[in-house]
């Protein structure tokens, strides 16, 4: 079923149903009700369940005394009667596609009407389908309290779903159980008829709804092979399961419907306060599962939890503001109210939800990503770019043989984005491998620039990172600096560096004779000075009194790599490297692959 193909309901109208006397509201897909507690939000799902199923709480038949508004005017010369009036809207793959009204009233003495017309309050013609369509319409009212009565009834209506087809295989299977069954009893049945005269044999029932109604759900996660019954497991857990099972029951009910010819069934779910149980991560994923099923099953709950509400801006979510009219206590609805409307009224800091959305949407890219290739459980070197990724490589091949090794023989890989990777990139990696069950170990490298600088403190403050069990299997570091960064530190000018100013000399004078650098900023400059600057003095004559290298000085000290040539450089060495043309050209190198090698090799 395509997600516009479903028959829905697009407003309703309920008069003087318990604390609510007039609600006119417009819906959508997924109907998210949120108000505080006792202003009416359930009574809204109950008329539904009247309207549908002749019930109002779960397992609860109407009753006028109890149903009917207490807030009826007393004065009032109109019948007292309860009015549910419900518009639904039949896609175009049915003939008489279009609007359609049913109502229905309730008296003392029970329904009094039930009428399906046209938006336009005509007449039906007596050969549509429609009126037949609708009432086969199946609603599901979810209590805000799970019983386990209410577990039961739940399995009962998964035995219907799955044993409606003539040709179900319970069916077969039940047969050749009761059959190996009275076979395995055939003395037991000997002993029956000669001592009282009578055949009397074992099987199992015709109806199967008894013994569903005793199954369990047996339960492990993945990383636990005890097995434990779902009725022992938190409220949580079972909670998850609802929406799963009734799912999967309204997907059979519409299958099984789908022959030619046949009234198809649709399915609508009432459901109450889903979150109850849930941590809020927890909650942000039942939302996202009640976001994707609304597309098939209509849904209205109730919640008071943001990680619902918060949804408020995806296609096909209404959300539905309940409160009380101060002047008489009846329940009104807002539909669409501003979130931070509803903060404000829930008692939740405006800023709360915008900070909870936020932190569930980096729970869930990092999710997406423990999905991808960057995340196989073998040992790993994380750097920023393709051309990082060909440094190192190359510069293990030069100066660690063992780790060279373990890179030849595929137990150790350097990897990134090859289409870009980035600081912000590797930093949620490493977040993500934290996550990851992963038990191999994780390098990370970043630049010693601000980004780098900003990344690693970030990492390391987190508390994943520093709560890590047992051995280190997740580090992250900056590069070392070569000899060359270091003779620049003692002349108090500590630059940030990135990949490139490790290279030798000799390469950095081919780089900025073909133009693939970029001047370092006077601010850059400054920021990197750690002595006051003279007055009387500039930065270019402070940097040639401080730096007694030259060729340092009119190379690493001065220049950055232009970050549209980074390929071209490393292309550059590469061939030079291949021809050996520059001997030692990866010294620079040295110091952060001893730190790589201390923390691979044993």
């Amino acid at each position: 079923m395509k997600a516009n193909d479903k028959v829905m309901i697009t407003d309703i109208s309920i008069k003087y149903f318990r604390s609510i006397t007039s609600m006119n509201i417009s819906v959508s897909d997924l109907n998210m009700l949120v108000g505080l507690n006792d202003v009416g939000k359930s009574n809204i799902l109950k008329a539904l369940n009247l309207f549908f199923m002749g019930e109002t709480d779960y397992n609860e038949k109407y009753s006028f005394e109890n149903d009917f508004s207490k807030l009826f005017p007393q004065k009032s010369k109109k019948a007292k009667e309860i009015t549910i009036k419900i518009t639904f809207n039949i896609p175009s793959n049915y003939k008489g596609t279009g609007k359609y009204v049913w109502e229905k009233r309730w008296r003392r003495e029970g329904l009094v009407k039930d009428e399906i017309t046209t938006i336009n309050g005509e007449e039906i013609s007596p050969r549509s389908r429609i009126p037949n369509l609708l009432r086969k319409i199946v609603y599901r009212y979810v209590p805000a309290v799970k019983s386990r009565e209410y577990y039961r009834f739940l399995l009962i209506e998964l035995y219907k779903a799955i044993s409606s087809a003539v040709d179900s295989p319970l069916v077969t299977a039940a047969e050749k159980f009761s059959i190996t069954l009275q076979e395995y009893t055939s003395a037991l049945k000997d002993l029956i008829l000669n001592n009282i005269g009578m055949n009397s044999e074992l099987s199992l029932p015709q109806n199967f709804s008894e013994i569903f109604e005793t199954l369990m759900f047996q339960t492990s996660t993945s990383d636990s092979k005890v097995i434990v019954p779902l009725s022992q497991r938190g409220d949580g857990i079972q909670a998850r399961h609802i929406p799963i099972i009734l799912k999967y029951i309204a997907d059979e009910n519409y299958k099984k419907s789908n022959s030619r010819g046949a009234v198809k069934v649709y399915t609508i779910w009432g459901f109450e306060e889903p979150e109850n149980g849930l941590e809020l991560l927890k909650a942000f994923e039942m939302a996202d599962e009640f976001l994707d099923y609304s597309r098939k099953v209509q849904i209205f709950v109730t919640t008071h939890s943001p990680a619902f509400y918060s949804k408020k801006e995806d296609k096909g979510v209404k959300i539905i503001y309940i409160n009380k009219n101060i002047e008489n206590d009846a329940t009104v609805a807002l539909v669409n109210p501003e979130i931070k409307y509803i903060d404000e009224n829930m008692g939740l800091m405006p800023f709360v939800t915008p900070y909870i959305v936020e932190k569930n949407k980096q729970i869930l890219e990092i999710k997406e990503l423990l999905k991808s290739e960057p995340f196989l459980d073998t040992p790993t070197i994380m750097v920023e770019g393709k051309s990082d990724k060909k440094y190192f490589k190359m510069a293990i091949r030069e100066l660690s043989p063992k780790l060279f090794k373990m890179l030849s023989n595929g137990e150790l890989r350097v990897i990134t984005n090859e289409e870009g990777a980035g600081t912000t990139l590797i930093k949620n990696w490493v977040f993500a491998w934290l996550h990851s069950e992963n038990k191999s170990k994780m390098l990370a490298i970043f630049d010693k620039d601000s980004a780098g600088n900003e990344a690693v403190q970030e990492l390391k403050n987190s508390g994943l990172y520093n709560k890590q069990s047992g051995k280190t299997r997740v580090k992250v570091i900056q590069l070392e600096p070569s000899d060359n960064i270091i003779e620049l530190y003692r002349a108090k000018m500590l630059m940030p560096f990135e990949v490139e100013h490790l290279l030798d000399i000799k390469i950095w004078e081919k780089v900025i004779a073909k133009k693939w650098v970029q001047p370092r900023t006077s601010v850059e400059l400054l920021a990197a000075y750690k002595k006051d600057l003279p007055r009387n003095k500039t930065m270019d004559s402070i940097l040639d009194e401080s730096i007694a290298n030259k060729e340092i000085r009119e190379t690493i000290a001065n220049f950055n790599p232009h970050k549209y040539h980074k390929m071209d450089i490393c292309n550059m060495v590469s061939d030079i490297y291949d021809r050996g043309q520059v001997e030692n050209i990866f010294k620079g190198f040295g110091n952060t692959i001893e730190k790589i090698e201390k923390f691979f090799v044993k």
